[in-house]
């Protein structure tokens, strides 16, 4: 499975592009400037798909 980094996947754009990388079948790291802010994230995610241990986060 082909890994994508997302930066920025705390905004409205990068969680779009995650919910599309996702619905693909790729896997997404997605940057964050802090790691506090990943639940936030994986909610607005999940409102579109699962993203079923695809998604992984870094802090930048």
């Amino acid at each position: 499975m082909n890994k994508v980094l997302v930066t920025g996947i705390s905004g409205f754009v990068g969680q779009h592009c995650a919910v599309e990388l996702l619905k693909k079948g790729y896997a997404v790291r997605g940057s964050v400037r802090s790691l506090s802010k990943t639940d936030e994230v994986v909610n607005g995610i999940k409102k579109e798909i699962d993203p079923k241990g695809n998604l992984e986060f870094c802090e930048l």
